[in-house]
């Protein structure tokens, strides 16, 4: 018998897996990223379906398996429902959690890097200009991860990051045409 737990953070990702699962990522409080299998998440009736949407803010419960953890229950705290609504705010906030999703790694808490991400969705979903958020969330997270200095001025975050990343974000390329 596996042991079950609960925990509460931001869904960065889900992807679809076999015929009705799907594996989503949620960046977590206590244990930072951690991988889970949404089991009958995509079937018309599951519950957990509209809980378990990219940028939400969820409450679940999970249980260990020999492979990935299993999501047996999720509850959205907030869904940001002002970001859904706005294109540009939207593609901003896809932005910030492909970029938290790459940067960080699994079963690593990184406290300062939640509370973050949630102050940062935050700031998105109140009026502000769009372009000063991107750069002090990627500032910020750049700081937070150790690799840069908080002291020096930052002329081009998006440089940095795909330099630290090594890859391409698939946001910056929509959001470089909605973000300009």
């Amino acid at each position: 018998m596996f042991k079950g737990y609960n925990s509460e953070g931001v869904v960065l990702a889900s992807k679809s897996y076999g015929e009705a699962d799907r594996i989503i990522v949620i960046f977590t409080k206590v244990a930072g990223k951690l991988l889970f299998l949404a089991k009958g998440v995509r079937k018309p009736k599951s519950k957990k379906r509209g809980n378990l949407e990219v940028f939400s803010l969820v409450k679940f419960s999970a249980r260990g398996n020999t492979g990935l953890d299993i999501i047996t229950e999720a509850e959205m705290l907030y869904s940001f429902p002002k970001i859904r609504k706005d294109l540009k705010k939207c593609t901003l906030a896809y932005l910030m959690v492909e970029i938290m999703g790459r940067i960080s790694s699994e079963n690593d808490p990184n406290v300062k890097a939640y509370r973050l991400l949630i102050n940062s969705l935050k700031s998105l979903e109140a009026d502000g200009d769009l372009i000063v958020l991107k750069n002090d969330y990627m500032l910020a997270i750049l700081t937070t991860f150790g690799y840069w200095d908080e002291k020096r001025t930052l002329r081009d975050p998006d440089a940095l990051i795909k330099q630290v990343l090594e890859k391409d974000l698939t946001s910056v390329r929509v959001g470089k045409k909605v973000l300009s």
